[in-house]
């Protein structure tokens, strides 16, 4: 059985694939988690929360600012160790401007928080 992969796309042009080991860990050590970082410009992170349940965290980063618009249509799928693929999120993203975690400590970027619906 291959190791489960998830692919991510934006707007159908711009994907990344990745493939994670499987999750891991004692759960009273700390959330399991498995990174993905084929590249610099990609990164996700697979948590294994206390019940189960598995959160797939990912930033994607943009040199130029200008290429990001309201509407733009991010697609996540998963597939199992068997491939068999299941898309997870199919939306189009809502941009705000986000500043760091403290007050003017820093530049500000544009975020997108999607969950599946």
């Amino acid at each position: 059985m291959a190791a489960p992969t998830v692919q991510v796309c934006r707007n159908g042009t711009s994907c990344y694939t990745s493939t994670f080991p499987p999750l891991s860990g004692a759960l009273n050590d700390g959330p399991p988690q498995q990174s993905m970082s084929d590249t610099v410009q990609m990164m996700g992170t697979l948590w294994l929360n206390s019940d189960r349940s598995v959160t797939l965290e990912i930033e994607w980063r943009f040199d130029d600012e200008s290429l990001l618009q309201n509407g733009d249509r991010y697609v996540v799928t998963l597939a199992d160790g068997t491939g068999v693929a299941t898309t997870v999120l199919d939306t189009p993203a809502t941009y705000e401007r986000s500043a760091p975690g403290v007050a003017d400590s820093g530049p500000t970027c544009l975020q997108a928080v999607l969950t599946p619906q």
